[in-house]
């Protein structure tokens, strides 16, 4: 039941993302609510799961930007892998981290994006990428507290459904 209802969010927020946010950009940044959203999710359930929610959160903003297939999905596989770290008993110390790691995780999508442009010669250059990057990460980590409560608000719902079945 939890699936379902992060699948319905994430295709939401893809949906919302692709159209909605870019009328309401700032010069053409928005905060990639998709990649904080995966974030959250590798950083509650492990690493497999987060591959497989940006695998396809990944496609699914590939198919509805009409980016090249799987070039979106490839560049939220680090975000998913640095979502895992946290699963460190050292490093589990909730929202600060998670914020912070939406930081990092944000400038290694744009650094995979940018490398993916520019092999297939369809963005902006490099260095161009990690400056939207840096903007785009600090909105990013101003987003993560609110997405942060929703995934835990579900993840409860979830668990108090079972413990009533």
């Amino acid at each position: 039941m939890i699936r379902i209802l992060f699948a319905a969010l994430l295709v939401t927020v893809a949906i919302a993302q692709s159209t909605v946010f870019m009328f309401t950009s700032w010069f053409g940044i928005a905060p990639n609510v998709v990649l904080v959203l995966v974030l959250v999710i590798s950083t509650r359930y492990g690493v497999h799961e987060g591959i497989a929610w940006a695998f396809g959160a990944g496609l699914m903003l590939d198919l509805l930007a009409l980016d090249p297939l799987g070039s979106n999905a490839l560049a939220l596989l680090p975000v998913a892998l640095i979502g895992a770290l946290a699963q460190r008993p050292m490093l589990q110390s909730g929202l600060l981290l998670t914020m912070l790691m939406v930081l990092l995780a944000t400038l290694a999508h744009f650094s995979m994006a940018s490398l993916i442009d520019t092999l297939t010669g369809t963005g902006y250059s490099f260095a161009v990428g990690i400056r939207l990057g840096l903007v785009t990460a600090f909105l990013n980590s101003l987003i993560v507290p609110p997405l942060y409560g929703l995934v835990i608000l579900l993840d409860r719902v979830g668990v108090h459904r079972v413990a009533q079945a």
